[in-house]
């Protein structure tokens, strides 16, 4: 893109270079022509007052203004291409910026993990609060036993990530999205999911509409199951970040226990990845589903 904008930029230069030299000209041959001759004649009535430099003189005062406006016109698109590869050079450092804190969020959070288990402890993210391991007569470690965790899917060697971008149409984007559920079977499962996006320009906008049914309604998805669709979702710019926003209840297998689920994953369409949202922003992102509901 920029090999393609530095071309485009050399053109223009050349084409402002030539009409400058054109304008010059024009300018320099009206006044030595006004200078040094008459370019009319009083004697003469309407239009034919004027002789044939006088039409010269005319001709270069039109073609002067004409060649006035491209010269705007070029220095206009010459503002705006800068003004968008500046705008993409920093969603770039941006970009690298949030790659960097993703991965010392893992790493602390990897840290953190291993410490607890020393401890039998373990963290939930979703609930915020940190939870005992449980260990069966075979001295397997379980967490949460009997409790599942219906979410997007995590990406190892059986399973697609959660969101999977697959094609970009001129209208829309299309992702294959994936649910899953962990620990133990999910019941009872009604869940709708939310879609926003956020342009190259910065600016967040929300897809309208209902929230889209992912999986039928109290249906039921075994240990380890999965759920998956194809998702068109209806873009006709480019975007930057897509956020999908799951939110809705289910149950234990027993339905002795009801869960609430608000998760927010995003997919960054600049350095093709499933992500969850950067902190910062979370919060934001988070408020524009949440408000959906008030």
């Amino acid at each position: 893109m920029k090999y393609h904008c530095d071309i485009k930029s050399m053109n223009n230069s050349f084409i402002l270079f030539i009409v400058v030299i054109i304008t010059n000209i024009v300018t320099n041959l009206v006044v030595f022509i006004t200078a040094t001759s008459k370019i009319s004649d009083n004697r003469k009535k309407k239009l034919s007052w004027l002789n044939r430099k006088g039409w010269v003189v005319v001709i270069c005062i039109i073609t002067s203004i004409i060649l006035s406006a491209v010269q705007y016109w070029i220095n206009d698109n010459d503002a705006k291409d800068k003004e968008f590869e500046s705008l993409q050079s920093q969603r770039i450092k941006d970009s690298l910026t949030l790659v960097e804190n993703d991965i010392r969020s893992e790493k602390i959070i990897k840290t953190f993990s291993e410490s607890l288990a020393k401890y039998g402890l373990k963290y939930d993210s979703t609930q915020k609060v940190i939870e005992k391991l449980v260990k069966d007569s075979s001295n397997v470690t379980i967490v949460n036993a009997n409790e599942p965790d219906f979410d997007f899917c995590i990406e190892d060697s059986k399973k697609e990530p959660g969101i999977k971008f697959i094609r970009q149409t001129s209208d829309s984007y299309v992702f294959l999205v994936s649910f899953c559920s962990l620990t133990a079977s999910s019941n009872n499962i009604n869940v709708g999911l939310r879609v926003a996006y956020k342009n190259i320009y910065g600016n967040t906008k929300l897809i309208p509409g209902a929230p889209l049914e992912v999986i039928a309604n109290n249906s039921k998805l075994n240990l380890n199951g999965i759920s998956s669709m194809e998702l068109n979702v209806p873009i006709n710019e480019e975007a930057e970040v897509v956020y999908f926003y799951l939110e809705g209840t289910y149950s234990n297998i027993s339905n002795s226990k009801t869960i609430k689920l608000q998760t927010l994953r995003s997919y960054d369409i600049l350095n093709m990845k499933y992500t969850i949202p950067y902190e910062s922003g979370y919060s934001e992102i988070l408020k524009l589903f949440t408000n959906l509901r008030r």
